[in-house]
């Protein structure tokens, strides 16, 4: 039996016929502080979903579908990254912004999914370094495809995943 629960350990849903991913898909409206650690994410549609404060934390991300989530406060540590995903990288950045400039640069991230931007495009913008250096402390060795400019940032620092 597949079980949604909060941290808390109250159940938001539970099915004994799915799986967690079609859980989520089916229930994706509120599923905010659930406990999704460790969990294997990748195919799962949290499209719009609310993870706000939901305990990601060793996740696999990879894949998932997470247009217009909110993932506010979710505890990403460990995660395996959607590295397309426009939600949950502004997310990475916001969670480690420290000045106000730091905030407008996590925010183009926001405004690049609005305008179709992708990284190439986003590595002549203010702000690259900082992302990039917040984003490498998120690659694991187990990432299979990493954007090409998060990759040249981490050989020319030379950060290993």
């Amino acid at each position: 039996m597949a079980e949604l629960k909060r941290r808390d350990g109250t159940v938001i849903a539970s099915d004994e016929k799915f799986s967690l991913c079609a859980l989520l898909t089916a229930h994706r409206a509120n599923i905010s502080q659930a406990n999704l650690a460790g969990e294997n994410l990748s195919r799962a549609n949290l499209s719009g979903a609310n993870l706000a404060k939901a305990n990601l934390c060793g996740a696999n991300l990879a894949g998932a579908d997470l247009h217009r989530a909110n993932l506010y406060k979710a505890n990403l540590a460990g995660a395996k990254i959607s590295w397309t995903s426009h939600s949950l990288l502004f997310e990475l950045l916001a969670q480690h912004a420290e000045t106000l400039e730091q905030k407008q640069w996590a925010a183009l991230v926001i405004a690049g999914e609005r305008f179709g931007w992708c990284w190439n495009d986003m590595r002549t913008m203010p702000g690259r370094e900082w992302r990039l250096s917040v984003y490498a402390q998120y690659v694991r060795a187990a990432d299979d495809i990493l954007p090409k400019p998060l990759v040249v940032y981490m050989v020319e620092h030379g950060i290993a995943p």
